[in-house]
């Protein structure tokens, strides 16, 4: 059969400087429906009392913490330190691939842009030169170097007699519709011209509609604000009047006051 023994603590006696020993948990009794607080309160006795212990040990209060604590502390630290670094290097790794990702990336886009480059500058100068334009002949610098003059005696440019030609409608047209075409060509010039007078005339007459417009609203507007700025000034011609009014009635009503 054994024995529970009782946890004890130093506490303070009647005697000055002594101190006796008493179970830790003797005055928590009436704690026992709140054991947080009761556990709270026995915790900090129990920390109370491996403190005086340390302090009553000449040898932990002379050489301060052992050295398993600190072996165990510096292992702790020398763990945290390693995972640190382990951390940092895979992240420094893992820059530097993707970094060789990028570049590589990067390189291929500009390898396809200089192709694509080199296939245009090849099909312009294959296919879209200058000289193959439709209109290169219009603007062609060296036009007057390529132009042969005309042979007679050259049998792939036959020449005709030029003092002969005739045109066909000349031959049919009499003085009687050449006289009747100049003056369809009169009529019709009188009619532009009558139609280049109406519309000069009736430019001029919107403008000149405009423009008394414009001097009729600006004559209403500076007759508005005339009349406004009068209204101004007869309110405050009012307001000063009535000012002067009060004055004069609280004036007398404290010379009332005085002589009564």
């Amino acid at each position: 059969m054994t024995t529970d023994v009782p946890e004890l603590h130093l506490a303070k006696s009647c005697r000055v400087g002594v101190e006796t020993q008493v179970p830790i948990d003797a005055d928590l009794g009436h704690l026992g429906h709140d054991q947080k607080l009761a556990g709270k309160l026995l915790k900090k006795r129990r920390d109370e009392m491996a403190r005086r212990m340390r302090l009553l040990d000449p040898r932990q209060r002379l050489g301060g913490v052992p050295h398993e604590v600190i072996h165990t502390q510096m292992a702790v630290k020398q763990s945290a330190i390693d995972a640190e670094k382990a951390e940092d290097a895979f992240y420094a790794q893992s820059a530097v691939l993707q970094d060789q990702i990028l570049q590589a990336v990067e390189s291929m886009k500009a390898t396809r842009a200089r192709e694509r480059q080199m296939e245009v500058v090849d099909y312009s100068l294959a296919n879209l030169r200058k000289e193959q334009r439709r209109e290169y002949e219009l603007s062609d610098p060296d036009a007057l170097k390529k132009y042969v003059l005309p042979d007679p005696d050259d049998p792939a440019n036959p020449l005709g007699p030029s003092s002969m030609l005739k045109f066909s409608s000349q031959s049919q047209q009499s003085a009687e519709k050449k006289k009747q075409g100049q003056e369809e060509l009169s009529t019709w010039l009188a009619a532009q011209v009558q139609e280049k007078k109406d519309r000069l005339a009736y430019e001029q007459e919107f403008d000149r509609i405009h423009d008394e417009r414009a001097m009729l609203s600006a004559h209403v507007r500076a007759v508005c604000e005339d009349t406004e700025m009068q209204e101004q000034q007869d309110a405050k011609c009012e307001e000063a009047a009535e000012n002067a009014r009060l004055a004069k009635l609280v004036l007398e009503q404290r010379k009332a006051k005085k002589r009564s």
